[in-house]
């Protein structure tokens, strides 16, 4: 395996173009027909054995070794975001509304590179890759709808892996986060409902509007004085929709927000305690209300082992310099989650981070990330899958 950055190196603009193509054609979540079907195309050219419409767009490939032995799992998302591209690239998105603002343009074009690599590997490894690529990874969700599609199955990988690009991170360091890595990501509709009235008399009706921003105030003051402050807690709301003129007591607001949590008994807790202060507020108030509080991706949590596992054999191949154990979570969610809960689990911080001009944020209309970072991702994927089928 000396030869591994050699052979990624051979392959490296066949890769940039495939996420340039993959960037130009974004597709959001559900809708991957195009990526999916360009995924499929190019494993069947490998000679990589595949499966299509796995939990809808899902497409898994099988590479097998010379010998039985141990699976290893390894995955990436396809789908966009529903944004105005504004990057100015020569490759931007060509679809109206939609742009690959996350990343995982190269997340899939990372793992066709790696798939390219590690079939060149065959006869020097036991047992199976398992490639998934994965859909809706921004919503609704695809990596449940996959696993009880069977992805998982016969057998169940001994381990996943995952990457996601990070341009806060300098291209070519990679960072580990073991145990809790990213958030559970949770969601609520809370609509709330009076007889309205004038607004010049409001103690002759209900006034929800003011019952509105008491509940807010106290979503964060709950955060702020019932949790400890290590236990790292928000409650956010995006969207608030009610009323129609400046002197009209409304009969209608809804509230929309989201919660993110990195332990499940907190995150329990803090659904508990909302649905309190809401029953509780609005029978203050005389209000009615009705509250969708929806659970979501839970916490993704990276298995220590496997931590310790992926920072020795990346330090192996890129220096110590350029591969550190992190103790930072981040509050975004991640539907790998429910990979890592199905066998032990990992994802990896891949800088992408450019040198020499602004770095964007995810989900930013002006979003991108230095290309040298994917050369970097398939080295690091194919040796995280060699060595640990090497065990």
């Amino acid at each position: 395996m000396k030869d591994l950055k050699a052979k990624v190196a051979k392959i490296e603009n066949w890769v940039v173009q495939l996420r340039r193509e993959f960037h130009q054609r974004p597709e959001l979540g559900g809708e991957e027909k195009i990526t999916s079907s360009r995924v499929a195309e190019e494993l069947k050219k490998l000679g990589i054995k595949i499966k299509e419409k796995v939990g809808g767009y899902g497409v898994v490939g099988y590479l097998q070794g010379e010998k039985p032995g141990k699976t290893v799992g390894l995955r990436a998302d396809m789908d966009a975001l529903p944004i105005e591209e504004k990057t100015g690239l020569p490759f931007a998105s060509k679809v109206k509304g939609k742009m690959h603002a996350c990343g995982h343009d190269g997340h899939t074009a990372i793992l066709l590179g790696t798939a390219a690599v590690l079939k060149d590997y065959r006869d020097q490894f036991s047992g199976e890759v398992r490639f998934f690529f994965q859909p809706a990874e921004e919503g609704p969700g695809g990596a449940e709808p996959m696993i009880k599609d069977g992805a998982m199955d016969n057998p169940t990988p001994e381990a996943v892996f995952a990457l996601h690009v990070y341009s806060s991170l300098k291209a070519g360091k990679l960072a580990i986060k073991p145990g809790p890595a990213m958030a559970a990501s949770d969601c609520f509709t809370l609509k709330l409902t009076g007889p309205g009235g004038h607004a010049a008399a409001p103690y002759e009706t209900i006034d929800i509007v003011t019952l509105a921003a008491h509940l807010i105030v106290a979503f964060n003051s709950m955060v702020s004085r019932e949790f400890d402050a290590v236990e790292p807690v928000v409650v956010s709301v995006g969207s608030i929709h009610g009323g129609e003129k400046e002197n009209i007591i409304p009969k209608l607001i809804e509230i929309n927000g989201t919660v993110r949590t990195l332990n499940e008994k907190i995150r329990l807790r803090v659904k508990k305690r909302m649905e309190t202060l809401i029953r509780d507020l609005c029978k203050f108030w005389g209000a009615e209300y009705t509250l969708d509080y929806h659970l979501g991706y839970p916490v993704t949590v990276n298995d220590p082992q496997l931590a310790d596992f992926v920072v020795l054999h990346l330090t192996e191949l890129f220096g110590k310099i350029n591969v550190q154990m992190i103790s930072d979570a981040r509050m975004g969610a991640e539907d790998f989650a429910y990979f890592a809960r199905k066998a032990p689990g990992l994802m990896f911080r891949l800088g992408g981070g450019f040198a020499d001009k602004p770095n964007h944020p995810h989900h930013s209309p002006f979003y991108d990330f230095d290309e040298k970072a994917l050369a970097v991702g398939v080295a690091s994927m194919s040796k995280l899958a060699l060595d640990y089928l090497s065990k």
